[in-house]
């Protein structure tokens, strides 16, 4: 509820920009659908109230929902015949809300290094190419972000996960651009008034108190950071990151220091002890081992040939760094017995009760794979008086997970997880064998294959195809390349 959020109200106002003859331009790039236009109506009202002259201009195009959207205003103290957009070098500052609409040529023309000041949002929003192609990537953010930093005054600009923070406080991403606001406003780059922004939102009339407390937000953000990020670290809703127990991560510790190569750079070793521990609660011990003894041959060797070869570079190459994480990904499928020791972990409560306040209420949806062997189609409904007792009793049976004893090990899923196991294994095994200077290439493009490796049931199995054809063509080109000691 927007009464629980409690933010101080006592914030010193900042000293306005000044506004040029030519007019005080503000360029916002945004997509459809999250509330550009709304925002614009706001700053316009907002500057009419502290008596200024507003001249607009939305570019939506087709753009409803996801699709770019563009914003030029500008601000003048008296009435002027000016063009409605803002011409290029003219921007006095942009609110860049999407970072690729943002980095656009044609968008990028408009700011200049020695006039434009910049608040971004590094929020990452899906395009519908990585939608539809979940193997592409977005980009690198920051060459993004150092993009747009390089085109604006040096001193000039603020980022921050917006999005996450809205998420974070309100459980809805559409305040975000309001969070924009109040920063921009408090980091003194916007030319109008606290007192007449905030008569705007009321005038707007949607969602007043929500807004309102955004706009305070994002002052904050600017005027006690250090405060912020102590209560309202950005967070993506639901994730939770590995959080081993004391007593796992000890243990995942003392056989990582045993058995890695003490060559090992320090963020591989913080990533492998971390995984460790993690698949040590996920099982026990005995996985633990076999996960660091798998892994360790490899990394010998690659140590082996970055001494051989001039110019090798293991940072480039990223063999260990790779299996480290593929290998983990494999082995920690999820079955009956993961889906009750997450559930079970008190950060998830904790995540429910944040992210849907009066979560007092609730049932599981779960189809076991036995009934679904049996005919069942669709999930059915667990109340937790039923559900968290045979959550305690499923997460203390794990450490039978892929032993006779093991009830669930006999579905085809759980089959196939199993081989999916030892096939890595196997390819690890033998890479660490045949490894040389010439292979680096492929040896990595093979141990990345399983990144194809997702969803569950009939979306696994088809993402199993894909993965089966890449590994294939990998191993190929692998195979081309001699054996180590043929040289």
């Amino acid at each position: 509820m927007i009464s629980e959020i409690d933010l101080p109200v006592d914030i010193a106002n900042p000293t306005l920009p000044l506004i040029p003859a030519d007019g005080y331009g503000v360029f916002t790039v945004e997509i459809g659908g999250t509330g550009l236009v709304t925002l614009n109506q706001i700053l316009a009202t907002a500057a009419a109230v502290d008596g200024l002259h507003v001249i607009g201009l939305d570019q939506t195009g087709l753009a409803q929902k996801g699709g770019p959207v563009v914003s030029h205003i500008k601000f003048t103290k008296t009435a002027q015949i000016l063009a409605s957009g803002i011409s290029e070098q003219s921007s006095d500052l942009i609110i860049a809300l999407d970072l690729l609409v943002a980095n656009e040529p044609k968008h990028r023309a408009r700011l200049n290094p020695q006039r434009t000041r910049a608040v971004i949002s590094s929020s990452v929003v899906a395009t519908s190419s990585t939608v539809i192609d979940t193997a592409q990537d977005f980009g690198d953010t920051e060459q993004i972000i150092d993009s747009l930093r390089n085109c604006v005054m040096s001193s000039g600009s603020i980022v921050l996960d917006f999005v996450s923070l809205a998420d974070h406080v309100f459980k809805d991403h559409m305040p975000a651009n309001l969070i924009a606001l109040g920063a921009a406003y408090q980091f003194e780059v916007l030319p109008i008034s606290r007192e007449s922004i905030e008569s705007a939102i009321k005038v707007n009339g949607a969602a007043v108190e929500r807004s309102l407390l955004a706009f305070r937000l994002g002052r904050l953000v600017v005027a006690d950071p250090e405060m912020i990020e102590n209560r309202f670290s950005a967070s993506h809703p639901g994730k939770l990151d590995p959080a081993p127990s004391k007593s796992e991560r000890e243990q995942a510790e003392i056989l990582v220091t045993e058995q890695l190569p003490t060559e090992v750079n320090t963020e591989l070793l913080i990533f492998v002890t971390l995984l460790t521990a993690e698949l040590i609660d996920y099982q026990n011990r005995s996985l633990g081992v076999r996960y660091v003894t798998t892994l360790v041959p490899l990394m010998r060797r690659e140590l082996e040939v970055a001494s051989e070869i001039s110019g090798f570079s293991r940072a480039a190459s990223g063999l260990s760094c790779a299996a480290t994480l593929h290998l983990f990904r494999i082995m920690a499928y999820k079955n009956e017995y993961e889906v009750a020791r997450l559930h079970l972990n008190p950060k998830f409560q904790s995540e429910i009760g944040r992210m849907v306040m009066g979560h007092h209420k609730k049932h599981y949806l779960l189809q076991p794979s036995i009934l679904k062997s049996l005919g069942l189609k669709g999930k059915i409904r667990a109340w937790p008086f039923l559900a968290d007792p045979t959550f305690h009793v499923l997460r203390a049976m794990k450490v039978v997970r892929d032993t006779p004893l093991d009830s669930f090990g006999h579905a085809d899923m759980r089959k196939i997880e199993r081989s999916l196991v030892k096939e890595y294994c196997s390819i690890i095994a033998d890479m660490t064998t045949r490894l040389n200077g010439d292979n680096i290439e492929p040896a990595l493009r093979l141990l990345e294959s399983p990144v194809l490796i997702r969803g569950y049931a009939d979306v696994k199995l088809a993402w199993l195809e894909r993965y089966r054809l890449e590994r294939d063509a990998a191993l190929a080109a692998f195979n081309l390349v001699g054996i180590a000691g043929d040289r």
